[in-house]
């Protein structure tokens, strides 16, 4: 077989067709597209995280557990009791955040912003192995701008769901892809 036949055609009809990944590719390189699209998370959150919101649930859980295990207390709420509901990463995340940023009222927007506009990364990589350059640059792009991934957490009372989302994306990657990719 000629080595530029196609895989799906009859050996030595000729050369292949464009892929739909070749065709426009000259127009913007991919790694530019990723990066505006990165750009435009993180504006959108910051504008989304600049007003100021109440905190209560499951934030003000985590940000006094944050608090009471980077102050030595421990991990543990109110009264000293060690805490066996919630898990311990968002608390980890927000004291070493509150040490960059020192204001513990600002500090789980911070980790908002932060992990919710790195969060088309993976998603990224994730679909464009999968399906293919457009569609991981579809993909990013929807998660950057959708209302459930960037206002949405806003009103649920809670911003640790970026950070595991981004977790969760980030870990699918790496199972998914091979080595050195």
């Amino acid at each position: 077989m000629a080595s530029n036949s196609c895989l799906s055609g009859c050996p030595g009809e000729g050369p292949c067709p464009p892929s739909p990944e070749a065709v426009g590719a000259g127009r913007w390189p991919p790694c530019v597209l990723v990066l505006l699209v990165l750009l435009l998370a993180v504006v959108l959150r910051i504008l989304y995280a600049l007003p100021r919101h109440a905190c209560c649930t499951d934030e003000s859980f985590y940000l006094w557990l944050a608090r009471n295990l980077f102050g030595g207390e421990g991990f543990t709420y109110y009264c000293g009791k060690p805490e066996l509901h919630f898990t311990p990463l968002f608390p980890v995340v927000l004291g070493i955040l509150q040490w960059i940023v020192r204001d513990w009222e600002a500090v789980s927007r911070v980790a908002y912003v932060i992990f919710g506009g790195l969060l088309p990364l993976p998603v990224y990589f994730l679909a464009r192995e999968m399906h293919g350059r457009r569609v991981g640059l579809a993909a990013s792009f929807l998660v950057a701008v959708l209302p459930a991934f960037t206002s949405g957490f806003l009103f649920a009372d809670t911003m640790s769901e970026p950070l595991y989302l981004f977790c969760l994306f980030w870990g699918s990657t790496r199972v998914t892809l091979p080595c050195g990719t």
